[in-house]
């Protein structure tokens, strides 16, 4: 049953997420799943109008509760946009039975922190799984979870999360590419060469995870190297803290959620068989002008980075990696 009428849910909404840029269109369970069993983890993810095609899939392969963070902007295609948006959950049985979206409408740029604590917020499971809406997990990650729940909740209590391994393909414009279920099957991709850990060129965003480890182990194993700009993908508690909503635009917002986590006391944890893997999608080539937005937005967002860091030392009493911090 619902407490709250409208007005009090603008205002709860405006306490909750205080830190993010005003105003903003809120409207929680705007399409509301049907399975209401609910689990003990919650795949939460964030998707604009452009990615809306992207979710069926997910919502196919991971059988249990999705929370999405929905984006539309505010002007002459809002109306038929939401009347799309319905017509395709409706259309497909697996969103909805498992997917609970969650509408934001506002003329803002990019806040995806604020947009991933929505859809974790709106989720009830007590771990949750935050993932882009280009990634999907192995087939029996949600199965893995509920069969291993009593050991990952006595971890989970005491300050573990859990890193998914990030794979790419190395034909990532092949959009009739096959996305494999199983470790066994994404490995033989990898002997083939055309599966590689996700961003590869940059080895700090995914390399701390330790692919290679990860590649021939069947145990779990600690996080041995970390860098301020690792971004990996994570199950963690709903007692974790949220995102810093300071970001806006490109870049950092989601190496500094990683960031409190570490500098809070969580042990990262990599699990021996599960991993996300993107999903092609046929991305166009951004032009000079929004190139150049987007290498000034992450510009912006490195100093945000560095004045956060030092307010989670600052709350936390703990100091991680000084000598690794963004350069002033």
């Amino acid at each position: 049953m619902n407490c709250f009428g409208e007005e009090e849910h603008d205002k709860l909404n405006v306490k909750l997420f205080s830190s993010a840029l005003h105003p903003f269109d809120l409207r929680p369970f705007f399409l509301r799943a049907e399975d209401k069993k609910g689990s003990v983890i919650t795949l939460a993810t964030i998707c604009n109008h452009k990615r809306k095609d992207m979710l069926p899939f997910l919502a196919e392969r991971w059988d249990g509760p999705i929370s999405i963070a929905y984006h539309l902007k505010n002007g002459p295609k809002l109306e038929s946009e939401i009347q799309e948006l319905k017509e395709m959950y409706q259309g497909n049985i697996a969103l909805k039975k498992r997917a609970s979206i969650h509408l934001v409408v506002d003329n803002h740029p990019l806040q995806l922190n604020l947009w991933r604590n929505i859809a974790r917020l709106y989720s009830s499971s007590p771990s949750v799984l935050i993932v882009d809406v280009e990634f999907v997990p192995d087939l029996d990650l949600h199965s893995y979870v509920k069969r291993n729940w009593d050991k990952m909740e006595k971890m989970m209590k005491n300050k573990v999360a859990f890193v998914l391994p990030a794979y790419e393909f190395v034909d990532e414009f092949d959009l009739n590419v096959e996305i494999p279920e199983t470790k066994s099957e994404l490995l033989e991709l990898v002997e083939q060469n055309q599966a590689r850990m996700f961003h590869s060129y940059w080895y700090h965003g995914q390399g701390h995870t330790n692919h290679q480890k990860w590649e021939t182990t069947t145990e779990m194993y600690s996080i041995e190297t970390y860098h301020f700009k690792y971004e990996p993908y994570l199950i963690y508690p709903q007692t974790a803290p949220f995102c810093d909503e300071r970001f806006v635009g490109y870049g950092s917002n989601k190496c500094a959620c990683v960031y409190e986590l570490v500098v809070a006391g969580y042990d990262l944890k990599v699990l021996p068989e599960s991993f996300v893997i993107h999903r092609p999608h046929g991305e166009y080539a951004l032009t000079p002008e929004e190139q150049e937005k987007r290498n000034n937005e992450n510009l912006m967002n490195i100093k945000t980075l560095r004045k956060y860091m030092e307010d989670m030392e600052a709350k936390y009493g703990s100091i991680i990696l000084k000598k690794d911090k963004p350069a002033s």
